[in-house]
């Protein structure tokens, strides 16, 4: 049970990661009219992250969840969660430029705990074998939700975004 209660913990914390980094990219949507429909599609995607961790919340609250989805430390994680709140009130304050925007939106990207998310939904899996491996399923809703960072980085190059 103590393994159930920390896997709970460090998915309900994945999650309030997922929902802050989609208050934050709403907010550039809203602040940045020229990017807006970039900014509001990664805010879409993080808010279906959260809702992939909220399915696999349930899962383990009915005993469904067999595999860990995080293996990531929960200090790790609540440490990500307080600078994204940190972030995104001072942001809401002090509108930051667009450079700045994306080079830490980019930055955000490869943290720890994106990272990780990402690492996981790239593992190979074998649904034929079983159809049932939660994992599998969660990469195959999540399919279009990848690589968040590297669409950052290409369109900061295309739109010429550097200072």
């Amino acid at each position: 049970m103590a393994e159930t209660n920390k896997t709970y913990k460090v998915l309900n914390l994945a999650k309030q990661l997922e929902l802050k980094l989609r208050d934050i990219y709403l907010l550039h949507s809203h602040t940045f009219s020229q990017d807006s429909a970039f900014w509001w599609k990664l805010a879409v995607e993080e808010g279906n992250h959260a809702s992939l961790l909220d399915t696999s919340i349930q899962f383990l609250e009915r005993g469904d969840l067999i595999e860990p989805l995080f293996d990531i430390g929960y200090a790790t994680l609540e440490n990500c969660v307080q600078r994204l709140n940190k972030l995104h009130e001072e942001y809401k304050v002090n509108h930051p430029t667009r450079y700045q925007a994306f080079r830490t939106a980019h930055r955000l990207e490869q943290s720890v705990g994106e990272t990780h998310y990402q690492k996981i939904m790239e593992e190979p899996i074998d649904l034929i074998q079983n159809p049932q491996n939660i994992l599998g399923i969660f990469q195959k809703l999540n399919n279009a939700d990848k690589n968040h960072a590297e669409r950052i980085f290409s369109y900061m190059m295309e739109h010429n975004i550097t200072t």
